[in-house]
Order: structure tokens, then sequence, then C-alpha cells
């Protein structure tokens, strides 16, 4: 019998996992720009604020308030029964797809061009190029 722990992850659970890790560092590192005004080489203004919103548990919403009373936005929504990740930046015009994947023990996303990153990786990504909308 092999152990839990030995099983490879079915696809609805590794998506889950990403998710989740996407999520964690996302709220993580928006508390840390909030306090602290950096986090994980991002930076924002003391002057600016940042929030997180989750209206469902598959949405995410990133505000950055600009001293300037400039708003811009991140928005996330994320298919787990397609496995399947969209996100936007007010403005940018262009919404990015991804897929939640699993490479070996390590859970991310791919991008159509069969880039693999780390929950954190497309998170920091994300949150730079909301944070240089300034």
């Amino acid at each position: 019998m092999i152990a839990l722990a030995e099983e490879k992850a079915a696809p609805n659970e590794f998506a889950r996992i990403a998710w989740a890790d996407l999520y964690d560092y996302l709220r993580t590192a928006c508390d840390g720009l909030s306090r602290e005004g950096s986090y994980d080489g991002l930076r924002i203004d003391l002057s600016d604020s940042i929030k997180l919103e989750r209206p469902t548990r598959e949405q995410v919403r990133i505000v950055l308030f600009l001293n300037t009373a400039r708003v811009y936005g991140l928005s996330l929504a994320f298919d787990r029964d397609l496995l399947h990740l969209r996100y936007q930046v007010d403005g940018d015009g262009v919404a990015h797809d991804l897929l939640a994947v699993s490479e070996g023990d390590v859970y991310g996303f791919q991008t159509r061009e069969r880039s693999f990153s780390t929950a954190a990786e497309v998170g920091r990504s994300m949150l730079a190029t909301l944070t240089a909308c300034k």
C-alpha cells in the first residue's frame, strides 16, 4: 500500500494547493506592503495603500490606492475544475491565463508557452505589474 504522502496529488488537489499557495503569498505580500511599504523586493510609497479582497473562494481583487488619488486593481479568478487562472491589471487590456500544474512535488502555474512558475513567483510577478502602474 502506498502511503498517502507518497501518492501524487489528483489534478484538482494540486490545483487547490497551487491556488491556496498563491492566495497566501498575495495576502502576506499585501500585509507587508501595507505595514512596511515593501515586501520581497516590491515597494509602494508610505502614502499609498493596498487592499486585498476575496469576494469568493475562487476570486481575489487587490486594489492599490495611490496618494495621487489614482486607483489600480488586479483581478484574479480561478476555475478549479478547469485548473485555469485568469488575472488582469486594470488598464492593461491583456488578460493573462495560467494553468495549475505540478512538476514533481512542486505545485504552481504554467503559461501557454509551458513556462512553469511557483505560486510565489506568479504572485510576485502580478504584484510587480500592479505596483509598476504608478
